[in-house]
């Protein structure tokens, strides 16, 4: 994980071999969405997300100002 950061580092001061490197290292690694779908690996969520998950969605949902063009906007389950 270390050789990974060093060469990110490297690739975001511009070294287009370092970016290369670093994108091989990430997937290997499981850094990313593709890599951790072939790795078969899942996130697991905490348990307080587990047990109520709906009073979670129900505290942390606000209805935006009529005025806010985000008022069009709506989740869908």
């Amino acid at each position: 994980m270390a050789q990974y950061v060093r060469w990110k580092s490297r690739a975001e001061a511009g070294d287009l071999d370092a970016a290369k490197e670093a994108r091989q290292l990430g997937d290997r690694l499981g850094l990313t969405p593709l890599a951790m779908l072939r790795l078969r690996w899942k996130i697991a969520e905490p348990d307080d997300v587990k047990a109520a998950p709906k009073a979670r969605r129900r505290a942390t949902t606000r209805r935006p100002r009529p005025d806010d063009p985000r008022a069009a906007l709506h989740v869908v389950e």
